[in-house]
């Protein structure tokens, strides 16, 4: 649980709609009971909106800060893989594994996924809208799409790229703690290579990680190497040329999405 001490406030500039706003703004009365989701339907498409989900993470600490230490406890953040596992997301500390969920290609499916981990704010790629007819069709359709309206606080619209067109929300950082995030997704053979020659003992006193176990730390491993090529090394490189490796600022931009455009792009 790095992102716990790794994350704080001042690594964050944002701005909405031209106007630099606080942390806390971009995501009003964020509280305890909040959850944030992550929609992505490529490799590594998630990393687009990087800043977002690290943020999302400060601000479950700052809720209770307990949360870093005596109450300990990993962020309650989620990652949806439509059609296939689009890459492993622990260096973003969306774990245990079944914070990442992969769901059939279907909104139906992909909105009871949601409503199923009671997310209350959430990320969905830019595309192009549908129609919403599967709600009629799907089981007590009506029922789920309620429960989002209920439930939802809010939602944005974000690009592979880091960058939508017509964006309400901007968020930018130079910190290079949280840059490291994507780079140690991007290549886990290197963060394996690492960590997998030490034994348990040595994998506690070296990662220093709250109040991991050594079985946790182990597990961790374990899935690392068998998610490892869930996306091919060569697709990981293009995409981590793609987004310009050592960026000295980060800049990631956003649509803000009301609950009934939200259906039209599960």
């Amino acid at each position: 649980m790095h992102v716990a001490t790794d994350i704080r406030k001042d690594m964050f500039t944002i701005s909405v709609r031209g106007n630099r706003v606080s942390t806390d703004e971009i995501l009003p009365d964020w509280s305890l009971r909040d959850r944030l989701g992550i929609v992505v339907r490529e490799p590594w498409g998630s990393l687009g909106a990087s800043l977002l989900m690290q943020l999302g993470a400060l601000l479950h600490y700052e809720a209770r800060p307990d949360r870093r230490a005596r109450s300990a406890q990993y962020p309650q953040i989620y990652v949806f893989h439509v059609g296939q596992m689009h890459g492993d997301h622990s260096s973003f500390d969306v774990w245990p594994p079944r914070h990442e969920i992969l769901v059939e290609d279907d909104p139906a499916a992909l909105l009871a996924a949601i409503n199923d981990r009671a997310i209350t704010r959430l990320a969905l790629p830019d595309v192009p809208p549908h129609s919403t007819d599967f709600l009629k069709a799907a089981l007590t359709g009506w029922s789920d799409e309620s429960f989002l309206l209920e439930n939802l606080a809010s939602a944005w619209a974000y690009d592979s790229g880091g960058r939508v067109a017509s964006y309400d929300l901007s968020i930018q950082s130079s910190a290079d703690e949280l840059e490291r995030m994507s780079t140690w997704a991007l290549t886990p053979e290197k963060t394996f290579a690492r960590y997998a020659p030490m034994s348990p003992s040595e994998l506690v006193e070296t990662m220093q990680i709250g109040p991991s176990t050594e079985n946790d730390l182990q597990q961790w491993l374990e899935t690392l190497k068998n998610r490892m090529n869930e996306t091919s090394a060569s697709t990981r490189e293009s995409i981590e040329n793609r987004r310009g490796p050592g960026q000295s600022v980060r800049v990631q931009t956003f649509r803000l999405l009301s609950t009934q455009e939200v259906l039209t792009r599960l």
